[in-house]
């Protein structure tokens, strides 16, 4: 199965790294609002507004390795632990295309794995009927 989806898996590969820093980056610009001193971070941090928008907040969009290509990636596979979500407007929109991108571009290379895994499976399973035919058969020849 592997050698036979190998093309499959490379491509699914490409799409998720490429679509995490295309994702993660667009985050990361999309949910920093702006540098300041904020009473939980003396040295500053990112804050953005909050859910509500009546107030800020830190953003957890610390960096763009790390926290938004975890993200990007738990986004694109539809996985969605919900321990970051976007607050902003801009956010919303990158999130949604990001949902949406994972769908369309994982989607073709998951169905042929699918396909070929469901292929060797239903070889295995003729070659062990036809097994069983010829035991059933060496059974009978000897009464």
């Amino acid at each position: 199965v592997c050698v036979k989806s190998l093309g499959a898996l490379i491509m699914l590969v490409i799409f998720i790294v490429a679509g995490s820093i295309i994702f993660g980056s667009s985050m990361h610009f999309a949910e920093t609002d702006d540098w300041r001193l904020a009473a939980d971070c003396r040295e500053g941090c990112y804050v953005r507004p909050t859910s509500d928008g009546f107030e800020n907040e830190v953003s957890p969009w610390v960096d763009i390795p790390l926290a938004t290509y975890w993200w990007a990636v738990v986004t694109l596979t539809t996985v969605g632990y919900g321990d970051f979500y976007p607050t902003t407007t801009a956010g919303k929109i990158v999130g949604t295309l990001c949902v949406f991108g994972g769908v369309l571009f994982l989607a073709p290379p998951i169905t042929i794995i699918g396909a070929n895994f469901a292929l060797e499976y239903d070889a295995v399973r003729a070659e062990n009927a036809r097994k069983l035919m010829e035991e059933r058969q060496k059974r009978v020849k000897k009464r």
